[in-house]
């Protein structure tokens, strides 16, 4: 641990982050390592150990590559939920902000949303003590932004929360954000598809749920990157696995999936997606968007 003493009380200075913290400091942390991918500081050796590792294993822009590719995914996602008019959003597992850089910035994230009327409003959840106090930070628009300390695979006890219930208009379609955290659970596709489904139960009709998540294209691609990605990756304390296609619309219980259905979050209503250049630059995280019938029922 000695390694990380200053480190940790330079960015817990910086950063404001709470006591007992530094006990994790001894694994990577996901919402670190997403940040140290993105071009962000807010990061410790063990991530920074993991990212070499990551870069020996790949080619190393792949990693970013895909990084990236989900952050602008989640941007576009957020961009076109509010568009159909949903003003009230869940986030689950944020991750932390990169500051300077507007594709990862969680202000910019919903920034257009919060300040288009006093009664939108964003809910983070998360369990992670570095996660939480930045989400704190960000904490600076009175009424309209509610922070949750929770498992988001706990999804009962998320939405059985007070301050939940009396926080959201659940009589209004809300947008569920779920982006690049699914693939660390450890269970199988059936389980996660559960814990989507008591989400999804839920919800008011009309409401949208968004999932990213570590995609196995199946192809040689697969085999020659993605694959050795996963194996180091599985070697963290953390769960992380690649799954099909199928296995990711799976995920979207009750729900319809909206064009153009499950791709590549680099392709997902990218105007200036080009299959031919782009198809192989940041392959292997896929997402969508599912909406609950108004009826409840699926056509």
């Amino acid at each position: 641990m000695a390694r990380y003493a200053d480190e940790a009380d330079s960015l817990a200075n910086r950063n404001g982050w709470p006591p007992g913290f530094e006990d994790t400091l001894s694994y990577p942390h996901s919402a670190l390592l997403w940040n140290l991918a993105s071009g962000g500081k807010n990061c410790f050796s063990a991530e920074r150990d993991l990212f070499d590792r990551l870069g020996e294993a790949v080619p190393h822009p792949v990693f970013s590559q895909i990084v990236h590719a989900n952050n602008a995914f989640v941007h576009r996602v957020v961009a076109e939920l509010q568009a159909v008019g949903i003003t009230q959003f869940i986030d689950l597992g944020p991750g932390i902000p990169t500051d300077g850089l507007p594709p990862t910035d969680a202000k910019s994230l919903y920034g257009s949303v919060l300040s288009a009327s006093r009664a939108s409003k964003v809910v983070y959840v998360d369990n992670d003590l570095i996660v939480l106090a930045h989400a704190r930070a960000l904490r600076d628009q009175p009424g309209q932004v509610l922070i949750i300390d929770g498992d988001i695979y706990q999804p009962k006890e998320i939405l059985d929360s007070t301050e939940l219930n009396e926080f959201l208009d659940w009589a209004k379609p809300i947008g569920l954000i779920c982006t690049a955290v699914l693939h660390e659970y450890p269970g199988p596709v059936d389980e996660i598809a559960d814990i989507m489904a008591c989400y999804v139960d839920r919800l008011p009709a009309g409401s949208y749920t968004a999932i990213s998540h570590f995609l196995d294209t199946g192809d040689e691609h697969a085999k020659g990157v993605l694959h050795p990605l996963e194996e180091v990756l599985q070697g963290r304390p953390n769960h992380c696995q690649f799954r099909t296609q199928n296995e990711i619309e799976a995920l979207f219980p009750g729900q319809q999936i909206q064009d153009p259905g499950i791709v590549q979050c680099r392709q997902w209503r990218n105007p200036d997606f080009d299959a031919e250049r782009e198809m192989k630059n940041g392959a292997g995280i896929a997402g969508g968007i599912g909406r609950i019938p108004e009826n409840g029922k699926l056509a």
